[in-house]
């Protein structure tokens, strides 16, 4: 059977847990409140109803996109190993973090010779239960023995 991972990015909204219950690496995005920079896994003692309280009371909100350099690193750490990448995350229309994630999976197939990393376009928003199924459905399909592709 091919050695597949799953890698995700923070808009899955999946916890540490979760994440760790379902053999799944994570891509953390970043936000900044008031200037201020945080990772969403900083803040994984903070429940929900807590960070929609600091939103109600910071002047600026703002997001940030994986770059592709950090993509390619977390890719890599699999590649390298010669186990095959599938990213499922955040819409390509919706955010630069899918393009990023292209840039370095164009990157390691230079580097090995041949694609490693596949990309899903989602075409979902963060935060959504779209997102967790998605990523079941792949490991499904990684238990029945399919390939990357």
């Amino acid at each position: 059977m091919a050695k597949i991972q799953i890698v995700t990015d923070g808009t899955s909204s999946l916890t540490l847990d979760e994440l760790k219950k379902l053999g799944v690496d994570c891509a953390e995005m970043t936000y900044v409140l008031d200037g201020e920079e945080h990772y969403a896994f900083d803040d994984e003692q903070t429940t929900l109803p807590e960070f929609y309280e600091k939103l109600d009371v910071v002047k600026s909100i703002s997001t940030g996109c994986i770059n592709p350099q950090t993509f390619e690193d977390i890719f890599d750490k699999y590649a390298s190993k010669g186990t095959s990448v599938i990213y499922i995350g955040l819409s390509a229309a919706l955010s630069a973090t899918s393009s990023n994630a292209a840039i370095a999976a164009a990157n390691l197939e230079k580097k090995y010779g041949k694609q490693m990393v596949y990309i899903v376009d989602t075409r979902q928003a963060g935060g959504s239960y779209a997102l967790y199924a998605l990523i079941e459905y792949a490991k499904d399909y990684i238990k029945e023995g399919k390939s990357a592709a």
